[in-house]
């Protein structure tokens, strides 16, 4: 990833997403925020966190990926 897709303050419980997100598809957008939001309650990128992310969005690693640059084209 080039970019920070968004970022989480635990203690403040605030979120932050990057103005480039619209350039994705929506998709996109809502794996930043699940995965902002599931740092609410796993403060790293654990096994759990990464459970309690794929049970939220089970198909975030397409999401992830696009976002990683390792699908190819934009649609």
């Amino acid at each position: 990833m080039h970019t920070r897709w968004g970022s989480c303050n635990t203690r403040a419980k605030r979120i932050w997403l990057s103005v480039y997100l619209p350039a994705y598809p929506i998709e996109c957008t809502e794996y930043v925020i699940v995965h902002e939001l599931c740092h609410l309650h796993h403060a790293n990128h654990s096994r759990a966190f990464w459970q309690t992310v794929a049970t939220a969005m089970p198909d975030y690693l397409q999401w992830h990926n696009t976002l990683a640059g390792k699908t190819g084209q934009l649609d």
